[in-house]
Formats: C-alpha cells, sequence, structure tokens
C-alpha cells in the first residue's frame, strides 16, 4: 500500500503476518513502512509550511488488502483520503 501525503509519495507499507479478527470489533493492524528519502524531499516545503501555518494536510492511502475467510482470498481495494492537522 502506497501512502501520500498532500500527493507526495511518502511511505511504503506492508504487512505479511496472518492474524484473526473477530466479527463486529474494533481492531489495529501491526504493519512496515518503508520510506525513500527523494520522495519525503520532494514535498518537504510545501508540507512544512503547511504544517506550521497550521493548514491540514491530505493523507491518502492506497493499494490493496487481502482478505480470507473460510478458505476464499478476495483482493480488496483501497483508496482513502484523510485530512489531518499536524
Amino acid at each position: 500500500m502506497e501512502v501520500f501525503l498532500t500527493n507526495s509519495s511518502l511511505a511504503r507499507i506492508s504487512q505479511q503476518e496472518h492474524f484473526t479478527i473477530e466479527k463486529n470489533s474494533s481492531f489495529s493492524i501491526p504493519f512496515a513502512a518503508s520510506f525513500a528519502m527523494e520522495d519525503i524531499q520532494k514535498g518537504f516545503l510545501d508540507n512544512l509550511l503547511s504544517i506550521v501555518t497550521g493548514k491540514k494536510l491530505k493523507l491518502h492511502f492506497t493499494g490493496e488488502i487481502k482478505i480470507s475467510t473460510w478458505g476464499f482470498t478476495q483482493t480488496v481495494p483501497v483508496d482513502y483520503y484523510e485530512e489531518v492537522k499536524l
């Protein structure tokens, strides 16, 4: 899964561990993130200015999640936006 901060690539998230989620429950998922410094530096000044001035930043998560139940596996696309104030 890719993470973008105001249209600049921020990180790549991966999670290979299998775990069980109870139905209708709240849950959290541990993951590992990798950052490429050249990608972070591209939007650094714009993002720093937005943080200093108190503007909201747009986080965008995009990719896929694999879900398995009763022996069936399905790939679910993720395209999630959230505005955050840092």
